[in-house]
């Protein structure tokens, strides 16, 4: 091996830790394996039918549903490359091998991936507030165009973000330790927001049906359209939660990670990477529980959002079936034919 080579390959090692010890945890690593093998398919499926399943059902080409094929879109490449590129990387580790090049393609297309599914939950989220405070002026401020220029900023971001860890990790890191809290913490404040005034207009309408029967009616349909955005709501911040469950081990890793560095750094001392194989292994395996999180989206979807699972429905039957399906015929965002 030349020097050049080895210096790029030695890049690939997480604080200098030879990958040896490894052997020494097969089970761990094949039960990885396994698990990235027997949720890559459905991850794949399961997004592509939900994409399907709004393409078809105009009544779903909403901008809110916009979002949600967004998501599912990157979700759909998380199940289609990156865990083939963890299994293939991992059996590469257990087989002592040169696992370098693959890890290089896992991380630019897991971090891209995987970074823009989270800015666009974050996104519902925003979405949300938007259409609970600027109701009356939502369908001016929240057009397709300008959600479609705000899906595509974010795989420009994180395709940026994806350059700048296989340039330097550090630095990497500490955009992950600054940028997610930072969105976590924003999105979990605009939930609280969405929650306060839901508990102020749910007492207020209560309070407007009793006082008079003849805005009885109004009452009602606003409690109809209220009910509806309230459903919503807490269908995305399920998802939300889940995303919080699936990412929280992964950022407490690398903030661990990048304290560890940076302690060093400042001592002036060089670190004695076989001291730290927990977090190489807490790494692998926080990665693997990321991805599990594209898995899990689509079921999300189907359990609690009805007009969402009777699409999926018709889409997995027309599989069944070998039919082909075609839109529905009424107006609709979306053209074109299945």
């Amino acid at each position: 091996m030349s020097n050049s080579s080895k210096a790029y390959y030695e890049q690939c090692l997480f604080l200098g830790i030879s990958t040896d010890f490894i052997v020494d945890y097969r089970s761990l690593y094949m039960s990885m394996v396994v698990i990235n093998a027997l949720i890559a398919l459905p991850t794949m499926f399961g997004n592509l039918v939900i994409i399907l399943g709004i393409w078809i059902t105009p009544s779903l080409q909403t901008v809110s549903n916009l979002l949600l094929i967004g998501l599912a879109c990157s979700d759909l490449g998380v199940g289609l490359i990156v865990p083939p590129l963890n299994i293939a990387r991992n059996l590469l580790k257990l087989q002592n091998k040169s696992w370098c090049e693959v890890q290089v393609a896992y991380t630019f297309f897991g971090v891209m991936f995987c970074g823009v599914s989270f800015l666009t939950v974050a996104a519902f989220t925003i979405d949300k507030y938007l259409a609970l405070h600027w109701h009356l002026r939502y369908v001016a401020i929240v057009t397709t165009r300008r959600v479609v220029y705000i899906l595509v900023s974010f795989w420009f971001i994180f395709g940026a973000m994806s350059t700048i860890q296989l340039w330097s990790m550090t630095a990497y890191r500490i955009s992950v330790c600054v940028v997610i809290p930072v969105f976590l913490l924003g999105t979990s404040f605009t939930y609280m927001s969405i929650y306060r005034v839901l508990r102020r207009h749910n007492s207020q309408i209560q309070t407007q049906t009793k006082i008079s029967a003849p805005n009885r009616a109004n009452g009602e349909a606003h409690c109809l359209n209220m009910s509806r955005y309230r459903k919503s709501v807490s269908s995305m911040f399920l998802v939300y939660c889940l995303f919080i469950l699936c990412y929280i081990p992964y950022i407490c890793v690398q903030f661990t990670i990048l304290f560890t560095q940076l302690s060093f750094y400042a001592s002036d001392t060089p670190i004695d990477g076989n001291n730290h194989t927990r977090l190489y292994l807490a790494v692998d395996i926080t990665e693997t529980v990321v991805i599990v999180n594209s898995f899990a989206n689509p079921i999300i979807y189907c359990w609690r959002m009805r007009e969402i699972r009777h699409a999926a429905k018709r889409i997995v039957m027309s599989l069944r079936f070998g039919t082909i399906v075609h839109p529905i015929n009424e107006s609709g965002t979306f053209t074109g034919t299945a």
